[in-house]
């Protein structure tokens, strides 16, 4: 296995996103998906390796047929295996605001997406898709409650789930038949389930690990 750290840049256009960054840490870039109500932001800090995302506003939510969200993502090709420890920062009355890793064949906000997802507010781990363009999202939940590690492995269509507190061991849930174009967007995202209210999660030890040979787009 293969620790991915490289970086590069590429341009993007399109109407259901907006405000793309420059790169932030391992990732190309950063942007608001679905156009929300309030922008949101992404930044990493070198010296601590965390990464602090705050999370646009989901008045269209990321249960249904479209997304509202934050995104810091690079396009990666083949299997590959999202490692990463997440914890929110404050209080909220949104019991499902929301993050994790997630894997999406556009930027499109109605692209079809699996997703490894953390619910902050009840501890809620979900692992979420999307099976056709503009479809609405169902989920595989998990047994595990309130985790701080998220992993989630692309295995051709299939999609594994692993999450785990510091002090258990991993669990985990699969979906398969999810069919993602080879080459897709795959990075950390935020989503605060009110279009008023923006939520910020950190992010450590975060890594992407290739178990076969995967390029980057060129």
């Amino acid at each position: 296995m293969k620790l991915v750290s490289f970086t590069f840049g590429f341009l993007l256009s399109s109407l259901v996103f907006a405000g793309v960054e420059g790169p932030v840490g391992i990732f190309d870039e950063s942007c608001d998906v679905g156009n929300p109500k309030l922008a949101g932001s992404s930044s990493f800090d070198d010296a601590t390796g965390t990464y602090r995302i705050r999370g646009a506003g989901a008045g269209a939510n990321m249960w249904a047929a479209q997304d509202q969200f934050q995104f810091s993502y690079k396009k990666l090709k083949g299997d590959f295996i999202l490692r990463a420890e997440i914890r929110f920062l404050g209080e909220s009355d949104q019991n499902h605001r929301k993050g994790g890793w997630i894997i999406r064949d556009s930027l499109e906000d109605d692209s079809k997406h699996v997703n490894a997802s953390l619910h902050a507010g009840d501890g809620l781990i979900a692992l979420q898709f999307r099976k056709t363009k503009g479809g609405t999202t169902e989920s595989v939940i998990s047994p595990d409650v309130g985790p701080s590690y998220l992993q989630l492995e692309r295995r051709g269509d299939r999609y594994l789930m692993s999450s785990s507190t510091l002090s258990s061991p991993l669990k985990t849930v699969e979906v398969s038949g999810v069919s993602l174009e080879n080459e897709v967007y795959v990075g950390l995202y935020v989503c605060s389930h009110s279009e008023d209210e923006m939520e910020t999660a950190v992010f450590q030890n975060v890594n992407i690990v290739s178990p076969g040979a995967f390029s980057s787009a060129e």
